[in-house]
Formats: structure tokens, sequence, C-alpha cells
């Protein structure tokens, strides 16, 4: 085989790193998205190569794009003096925002994004393309008060909310409609957020009491959801 050219061992280390990015957002399943953050970043770190430019397309929700979110994306390179960085893509929107770019998807499965480079002569550079998965919003979780579904209560503030769990970190406003509950053969309903009507019910608890209220709900991204949660109430004392 013959020598290879600076441009060709550059074409192989910018596959090398892309191909390594991809391998880590396939493994999301398995790992927290905090953990999979760091590990990418460490791996890029170790596989810089003398002045050459290295581009990766960072995504805390790891290599997916959620409709009706402020999706953040980072370029994990600054450009040569005299050049820039412009990230374009398909079926997205693009805003740039300090540091990172706001992405927000139409409604297709796929989305594309590229970075280039453009230098100071005008000359532009394809350095970086990426494919991401576009999917809804997962449903959160109900709070009744500080307490998240699947927990015991006691004396907890009459406000029901919803909310991502701490593993799950995104910022997402969403908003409770309406709720219904049943015990004993009555039903009991309200709106927004306020359920201070189930006081005088579970003040006659004896006992520990499974309690279920499933409420509307409406995020961002203009889906209306009916989600459920259980708690464990306890007797007052």
């Amino acid at each position: 085989m013959g020598e290879q050219t600076f441009s060709q061992i550059q074409k192989e280390r910018r596959t090398i790193i892309l191909l390594l990015f991809d391998s880590i957002a396939f493994h999301v399943q398995t790992y927290s998205m905090k953990t999979i953050f760091i590990t990418a970043l460490l791996l890029f770190s170790s596989f810089s190569f003398g002045q050459e430019t290295t581009v990766a397309i960072e995504n805390m929700e790891a290599n997916v794009l959620f409709r009706g979110y402020a999706n953040k994306i980072m370029i994990n390179s600054h450009p040569e003096q005299g050049s820039s960085y412009q990230l374009t893509g398909s079926n997205v929107s693009i805003t740039r925002k300090g540091n990172h770019f706001i992405v927000k998807p139409s409604q297709g499965k796929m989305a594309y994004l590229t970075v280039t480079e453009r230098k100071e002569d005008g000359s532009t550079t394809v350095i970086g393309k990426k494919e991401f998965r576009v999917k809804n919003l997962p449903n959160p979780t109900l709070y009744w008060g500080w307490t998240s579904s699947g927990k015991a209560v006691h004396n907890q503030k009459p406000v029901l909310t919803c909310d991502y769990v701490d593993y799950f970190q995104m910022d997402v406003d969403f908003t409770i409609l309406s709720w219904e509950a049943e015990y004993d053969g009555k039903t009991y309903t309200g709106e927004g957020t306020d359920i201070s009507s189930l006081n005088e019910l579970t003040q006659t608890f004896t006992e520990l009491t499974e309690f279920t209220i499933v409420a509307n709900v409406e995020g961002p991204d203009g889906i209306s959801r009916k989600l459920a949660g259980s708690w464990f109430v306890r007797p007052t004392e």
C-alpha cells in the first residue's frame, strides 16, 4: 500500500470519532443520560489528533429529538481563527442560543443535522453529520405534593403536578387540565392542580390505604395524555 496523504488521515480520524459517538448513543437505553454524556466527553478528549479539527454533535437526550421541546445541541469544538461553524438540518428548525443551539423537529420520524465550517475566504467544508430519531415527549410522573406516584404520603400539600423523575433530566412544563379519583363507590373530580377536596376523605383513613388519581395532562407538544398515579396514604394521627 502507498503512503496516505495528510487529508486521507484526517478523514479517517474524523470517521473514527463519529462512529464512536454513534456507538455510544446506540447503547443509551442501558445507561443514564448523565453517564452517556460524561463517557462521550472522555472518549472524545482521548481521541484528539494534534492540530486536526474534530467535531461531534452532542445532545443530552442521546440521539433523540423530541417534538414540542427545545432540544439543546452543542458542537464540541471551536473553529480555527477566522472560521466559524454553522449548524443546518432537515426536518428541523434551528436557533442559536449562547454556546448551544435550540433544535425543534417537525412531524417526521427522522431528522438530520450537519456542521459546516466556513473559512475566512468564504469556502465551506462539511465536517460533521448526524442522524436523529424524532419522538414525542415521554410521559411524566404524577406528584402528590412533593411525592411521586408509587410512594407513601402523609399530610402532603394538596397539589397535583407532574414532572420527570430525577434520572430523566429534562425541563418540560406540563399542565394538569383535570383529575378524577374513585373510592368506595364514589367519584371525586376537579380541575387544575388543586386536590384539597380530597382532604376530608383521606382524613377518614384508619390504615395505610392505596389511592389512585387519574389526570388529564397536556404537554408543550400539544398532546393530551391520561396519566394515573397511585399513592399509599398513611392514616391521620
